[in-house]
């Protein structure tokens, strides 16, 4: 996909810019580029920019739908409609760690209450 720098954003944008723009801000991570312009867009541009982004996410996530089987499509249902029915159910701190060792492993060192071996300290 092109890529547009900020010296290069046209004045007017056409379908073709906000396409681009749009496919931007779509990118995990964002690029410096990405936010240099998005710091210099107006409204209506930043707003026709999302419009779009939001449709191209939308077309993503429906093709990804359309890609599962019918048994994929149906466990999918029956989690989401399992999520609907226990809202206070706790589904886990996503992407945090599992173990203490996961942990030492991210953040360089271990929690509160565990020595620089990862045993537990146990006060008598």
């Amino acid at each position: 996909m092109k890529r547009l720098k900020l010296e290069e954003l046209p004045e007017i944008f056409d379908n073709n810019t906000i396409d681009i723009l749009a496919h931007m801000a779509n990118e995990t991570p964002q690029s410096k580029e990405w936010h240099d312009i998005f710091d210099k867009l107006t409204y209506e541009q930043l707003r026709r920019v999302m419009d779009r982004k939001g449709k191209i996410q939308m077309r993503k996530h429906q093709e990804l739908w359309d890609s599962l089987s019918e048994e994929e499509q149906a466990e999918e249902k029956r989690k989401r409609q399992e999520a609907l029915d226990n809202p206070d159910r706790f589904y886990g701190n996503m992407g945090q760690p599992e173990t203490i060792e996961d942990l030492k492993n991210r953040y360089g060192e271990y929690p509160p209450g565990y020595d620089e071996n990862g045993n537990k300290i146990v006060e008598d």
